[in-house]
């Protein structure tokens, strides 16, 4: 009885266990080192972003009513940032069929949203599909939702903008330009997105490459509520932009309209460019078009104003990384099991 007793107790026992899920072991190391990866790439490209644009950096921290924008405008955008992951938790949960709650969406869309800021916007995407794919099974359902999520993302801000542009009543000639492309986004998205159509497309890839096709298909009520969720999202992120606006100068409500469809612009033209990370340079240039047509703002307030909108979607995206990671390693810490034994 002894003996027995003695081999239960036995430390080695736990070594069956771990070499058991070695590849689960492997696999969240992986996930580790890559968001390790992402962090210090993303801290890197801010710094380089703060010290290029110092001059407006240190006019946003000295100046009293933008400091007091700054703030508010977080917080504002923050939002966006969370419905964002609730909505990917609803659409990872719609297309294959597994249970994701909204924390868990707000992470994992929080840590691989860092991957934008790497040239080539593919990092986010796979980064996306592969932390929240449970098992190497399930992977092409994750592709499948990742691929529909983008594609509802555009629909949503090509669909806002081209609306918010005709509710200003201003018309030239580039909104003209980017009604008719966020026309011809919105609708080739959205006839891509539709169900039936988007899982046929799929379901051939997958066939050509050998996998089988997948069974379940998006409710149509659901993909509709995503496309609302996004432009919840892109109204807030919009809202955000104006704060730091109006910290600078008064703006009307058709000026406000007009410059929430710039914003929706700029964000979907900055997402087409491989080349600029986050679409840094896209957004700014749209951005300062814009804000030279709708207010009587300086050359240098402009700048200031574009420079800070950036600076507050990035800081955000940061904190949001930043407070998942804080929040996963407590629980980590707090559930570990060399802990519990601890005498």
């Amino acid at each position: 009885m002894e003996d027995e007793k003695g081999s239960r107790s036995d430390p080695i026992v736990p070594r069956a266990v771990a070499a058991m899920s070695e590849k689960q072991i492997r696999r969240a190391r992986i996930k580790r080192i890559a968001g390790l990866i992402f962090a210090g790439l993303v801290v890197l490209f801010f710094g380089a972003y703060l010290v290029r644009h110092r001059d407006q950096v240190i006019s946003i921290a000295t100046r009293r009513e933008l400091a007091l924008a700054f703030p508010l405008a977080c917080f504002c955008a923050f939002f966006g940032y969370l419905l964002r992951g609730a909505l990917w938790a609803l659409l990872r949960r719609e297309v294959t069929g597994l249970p994701m709650n909204a924390w868990r969406g707000f992470h994992i869309a929080s840590v691989t949203g860092m991957g934008r800021y790497i040239p080539g916007k593919v990092w986010s995407f796979a980064g996306k599909a592969y932390m929240s794919s449970e098992s190497p099974e399930d992977m092409p359902g994750h592709v499948a939702a990742v691929l529909l999520d983008n594609l509802l993302f555009l629909a949503a801000f090509g669909f806002y903008g081209v609306a918010l542009f005709l509710a200003s009543g201003v018309s030239t000639a580039l909104l003209g330009t980017y009604s008719a492309a966020g026309t011809a986004v919105m609708a080739s998205a959205l006839v891509v997105a539709e169900p039936h159509i988007f899982m046929r497309l799929f379901n051939l890839a997958l066939r050509m490459a050998h996998y089988p096709p997948l069974e379940r298909k998006p409710r149509y009520g659901m993909v509709a509520i995503i496309l609302l969720g996004n432009m919840a999202a892109a109204t807030v992120w919009a809202a955000s932009f104006l704060i730091m606006v109006r910290a600078l100068a008064p703006i009307g409500l058709s000026a406000a309209v007009f410059l929430a469809g710039l914003f929706c612009a700029g964000w979907l033209l900055g997402f087409f460019v491989l080349i600029a990370p986050a679409g840094v340079g896209v957004r700014e240039g749209i951005l300062i078009l814009g804000l030279q047509q709708a207010t009587a703002m300086s050359a240098a307030e402009i700048v200031t104003v574009v420079v800070a909108a950036r600076f507050v979607s990035t800081f955000v995206e940061l904190a949001c990384a930043g407070l998942v990671l804080a929040v996963a390693l407590f629980h980590k810490t707090l559930n570990d099991p060399m802990r519990e034994s601890a005498p």
